[in-house]
């Protein structure tokens, strides 16, 4: 009767070390499967609808600088004023840029350099975000004052650091096609930071 409780016991032990086992393997496995999940729908996103970018240069200071890491889309994007763009420009010599929009399709652009105010339209325009310097350099544009119409298919862009930015002030530059635009800028990774 001893030997078989003992046994008994036995049996019984081993179960629960299988048992024990059988959860452990079931959890890792839950978990490597999750992990998996995860990876994949980061890799599915990066590919297809978002992109992570790294800013060379100052033309967007004090908002971006060179070093800084941001995410762009371009995943059913349509430009408005004030979005920081990605841009491809081929003809340009900085051929990846980051911008700010101004102007859209079919504005009337106007920047005075003598007293540094923009219009669109007509109506000096509200940026509710940091420039470095007044507007005072009119690279290829008409000193003291230039106004420009933007082309159906395209945006006007300047950069925050109105004094030393290649935007479309340059006749290399102009105004970008809307097909040129890699994305907008959605959130700032590196360093931890707001975008405005």
């Amino acid at each position: 009767m001893k030997c078989s409780s003992f046994f008994g016991f036995m049996k019984k032990t081993d179960r629960n070390e299988k048992s024990l086992y059988t959860r452990a393997a079931e959890y890792i496995y839950s978990v490597l499967s999750y992990l998996l999940l995860f990876m994949t729908v980061i890799f599915v996103a990066f590919t297809f609808f978002f992109r992570l970018v790294s800013v060379d240069g100052g033309s967007m200071l004090p908002t971006l600088g060179t070093g800084d890491k941001i995410i762009i889309s371009n995943f059913l994007y349509t430009p408005d004023y004030g979005d920081i763009i990605a841009v491809n420009k081929e003809s340009a010599e900085e051929s990846s840029m980051i911008k700010r929009v101004i102007g859209l399709p079919g504005d009337t652009v106007s920047i005075n350099f003598e007293t540094h105010i923009i219009t669109v339209n007509g109506k000096v325009i509200f940026e509710d975000y940091e420039v470095k310097d007044p507007i005072s350099e009119a690279y290829d544009m008409n000193y003291p004052s230039d106004t420009v119409t933007v082309p159906e298919d395209s945006v006007f862009v300047l950069g925050d650091n109105r004094n030393n930015s290649v935007d479309s002030r340059h006749n290399e530059v102009g105004f970008i096609a809307l097909d040129e635009i890699n994305g907008k800028a959605l959130f700032k990774i590196y360093p931890i930071g707001k975008l405005r």
